[in-house]
C-alpha cells in the first residue's frame, strides 16, 4: 500500500466533511438509540523509531488494514445539535509481517525491512530493522453532528492497543503497546439502516523501554504511531 493512497483516502475523508453541522435542526436518521455493526478496509502507515542516547533509527512500513467494529448510539433529542456513540473495534494489518532474523536467514527480501535514515548505523552496524504488527484494537467515544441531509460529521477519541515486534540483530523489542487514538470522519446515510463511513485515524502509543545490554545505559526507547485511512459500511439494528 503506497503512502499516496493513504493520503488520498485521508483527503477524501476530510474533504467530504459537511460544514455548518451546528445549524442542524429537526429529526435525522442519527437521532435514535440503536446498536450498530460495521466492517472497514483501508491502508495504514506504521511509523516507529528506536532512540538510543538521543540517536533515532527507524522508518515506516505501509500496510493494508481491514476489520470490524461494534457500537451503540445513544438517543439524540431533536433539540440537541450533537450525538454520542461508544464503539469497540478490531483491525488486522497485512503486508508488513517479517520473521525474526536468525543465523540461518540473515538476509530477508527488501519488503521485509526498512533502511535507517542517515549514515548512523547502530546494533552490529546493520541498517536493517525488522518489524511486525498484526492487529490494532480500539475503544472510542464518537461525538457527531447530525444534519438534515443525511450526513453526520464526527470526531472520535479513545484508547488503542497493539502488539508490535521490532527486531535488530542485537536486541528484540516485543510487547503490547497502549496509546491514544484520534479520528475524524463522516457517516453518510444510504438508507435508514445502512451508512457509509470514510474516516482517518491517528494512533499515538506510549513509548516502551528495553534493556538490550548488561550496562545500565544500554537502554533503547521504542516509539510507535500509526496513521490510518479507511472506508466502512455500517448496519444499524
Amino acid at each position: 500500500m503506497r503512502r499516496s493512497l493513504l493520503l488520498s483516502t485521508a483527503a477524501l475523508g476530510i474533504a467530504i466533511l459537511p460544514l455548518g453541522a451546528a445549524e442542524a435542526q429537526g429529526p435525522t436518521p442519527f437521532d435514535q438509540s440503536h446498536l450498530y455493526f460495521g466492517v472497514d478496509v483501508g491502508g495504514a502507515a506504521n511509523s516507529f523509531d528506536n532512540d538510543y542516547e538521543g540517536i533515532s533509527v527507524g522508518g515506516s512500513l505501509d500496510s493494508v488494514v481491514g476489520g470490524f467494529y461494534l457500537g451503540y448510539r445513544f438517543n439524540r433529542p431533536p433539540e440537541r445539535i450533537w450525538s454520542f456513540a461508544v464503539e469497540g473495534e478490531l483491525n488486522f494489518l497485512g503486508n508488513n509481517s517479517c520473521p525474526a532474523p536468525d543465523d540461518e536467514s540473515p538476509d530477508l527480501v527488501a519488503d521485509c525491512f526498512v533502511q535507517a535514515d542517515g549514515a548512523i548505523q547502530l546494533f552490529d552496524a546493520s541498517p536493517e530493522i525488522y518489524y511486525n504488527m498484526d492487529w490494532v484494537a480500539r475503544l472510542r467515544a464518537l461525538i457527531g453532528f447530525p444534519m438534515e441531509n443525511g450526513m453526520e460529521p464526527f470526531f472520535a477519541i479513545g484508547a488503542a492497543w497493539t502488539r508490535a515486534d521490532i527486531w535488530d540483530f542485537e536486541y528484540a523489542a516485543r510487547g503490547n503497546f497502549t496509546g491514544v487514538t484520534l479520528g475524524t470522519g463522516v457517516n453518510i446515510a444510504l438508507s435508514p439502516h445502512l451508512y457509509l463511513r470514510p474516516e482517518v485515524l491517528f494512533d499515538i502509543y506510549c513509548p516502551k523501554t528495553y534493556q538490550w545490554g548488561d550496562l545500565e545505559e544500554d537502554v533503547i526507547k521504542v516509539n510507535l504511531h500509526t496513521f490510518t485511512g479507511r472506508i466502512g459500511i455500517t448496519y444499524n439494528f
